[in-house]
């Protein structure tokens, strides 16, 4: 009888799932903002991209016309 009054007071199965809960909350937000964020991303790698093609080629250009 003490076993099971001692596992009714008991909170730690409680903890461990509101942590669970709490987690997989960051994961959806963090899915979330990363899905909502994806164009706009895009779009700046794609500059980046563009802006290192057109250095890269500039330096090629001055390096053969001296």
């Amino acid at each position: 009888m003490f076993f099971v009054r001692r596992f009714l007071r008991e909170e730690d199965g409680v903890v461990t799932i509101e942590w669970v809960a709490l987690g997989a909350g960051v994961v959806v937000l963090a899915l979330g903002i990363v899905i909502a964020l994806d164009p706009a991303i895009g779009a700046v790698v794609v500059g980046i991209a563009d802006t290192i093609g057109q250095v890269s080629s500039d330096l090629a250009d001055k390096a053969v016309n001296g």
